[in-house]
C-alpha cells in the first residue's frame, strides 16, 4: 500500500498469497525471494517463473492484473550477507537469480569492499535474463564479476559453457578454494545438492561458509 515500508535484508524472501481463481477455490501461498534491494523503498520486486499447472505462478501470470492488490507476509529467511569474507562466491540457477540481484545492489549501494563473483547457470540463451544489467554492473564495478554459463548453448553463444559446477571446479583450488570466502547459493534442491558437494571438495565449511534457504 502507498506509504507502507517493507524492512528486509537483501536475500530474504516473502510469502505471496493468491486469490481463488478458476477451479482453485482456496487461497494458496508460495515463497519468492525479493529481487529488489532494500534501498528501493517505493516497491519490491520478485522473479516468478511460470510453472505449468503451478497454482501460484498460474495466478500471477494469467489472472493477476496491473493495479490488483496482493497480500504478502514476511520477510523470512537466513539468506543474507554475513560479512566475514573477502570474496562472495554467488551461485544460482533459474529464478535463484532473484536474491543475488538484491545482494549485489545492496552491497554496491553500501560500498562494501567485498569481491563478488556471480556464477549463473542456465540451459540455453532463452533461459538467460537480466544479462545486460549484470554485464553492465560488472563493467562499472571492479569488485563484481558475472559469469553466465550454458549447459546446452545454441549456435552463436560465445560465453562460458558447461554446468556451474564445472566452472567452480576450474576456478577454485582443491581443498583450499574456500579460503577467505563465503558461498551464497539459490536454486532447486538438486542444484543446491550438487553445488554443495562441489564446494565441500574445494574446502568450504558447510556450517560457516555456505548460505542458502531451502523452499
Amino acid at each position: 500500500k502507498p506509504g507502507e515500508l517493507v524492512n528486509f535484508k537483501a536475500g530474504q524472501f516473502m510469502q505471496f498469497y493468491t486469490k481463488p481463481y478458476d477451479k482453485v477455490k482456496e487461497e494458496v501461498f508460495r515463497a519468492y525471494s525479493i529481487s529488489s534491494p532494500p534501498q528501493d523503498e517505493e516497491h519490491i520486486e520478485f522473479v516468478i517463473r511460470q510453472v505449468p499447472e503451478g497454482l501460484c505462478t498460474t495466478y500471477v501470470h494469467k489472472h493477476l492484473n496491473v493495479g490488483d492488490e496482493v497480500r504478502l507476509s514476511g520477510p523470512y529467511g537466513d539468506f543474507y550477507y554475513r560479512g566475514n569474507c573477502d570474496t562472495m562466491v554467488m551461485v544460482a540457477a533459474g529464478s535463484g537469480l532473484a536474491p543475488m540481484r538484491a545482494l549485489v545492489y545492496d552491497n554496491l549501494a553500501k560500498k562494501i569492499p567485498v569481491k563478488m563473483v556471480f556464477y549463473f547457470g542456465a540451459r540455453s540463451q532463452e533461459d538467460l535474463y537480466y544479462t545486460e544489467e549484470f554485464t553492465k554492473l560488472a563493467e562499472e564495478n571492479e569488485n563484481f564479476t558475472f559469469y553466465p554459463t550454458l549447459s546446452r548453448p545454441k549456435e552463436g553463444w560465445t560465453g562460458k559453457t558447461g554446468r556451474v559446477t564445472d566452472l567452480l571446479e576450474a576456478d577454485l583450488a582443491d581443498g583450499t578454494g574456500g579460503e577467505n570466502k563465503e558461498a551464497y547459493l539459490c536454486g532447486s534442491p538438486g542444484f543446491l545438492k550438487s553445488v554443495n558437494e562441489t564446494l565441500a571438495k574445494k574446502g568450504f565449511n558447510k556450517d560457516t561458509q555456505l548460505y542458502y534457504d531451502e523452499f
